[in-house]
């Protein structure tokens, strides 16, 4: 597991994302139209989705 914080709506939010199952968990709700929500991890960026599941896409150039 790793924790991350992602600012959703404005205001900071923690996540904890499980790489292994290609998941995260949230103690909150998030409304739907908010996802894909981006953040960065060790030089990879992630993309988690509003059914709870995660996955690696190719880091933009500029955010390399």
């Amino acid at each position: 597991m790793h924790t991350v914080s992602i600012d959703v709506d404005g205001l900071p939010a923690t996540f904890e994302l499980n790489f292994e199952d290609a998941t995260w968990q949230h103690d909150g709700e998030i409304d739907e139209a908010e996802f894909p929500l981006i953040t960065i991890v060790n030089g990879k960026r992630y993309e988690l989705y509003s059914d709870g599941t995660l996955s690696e896409e190719e880091l933009a150039e500029k955010d390399a």
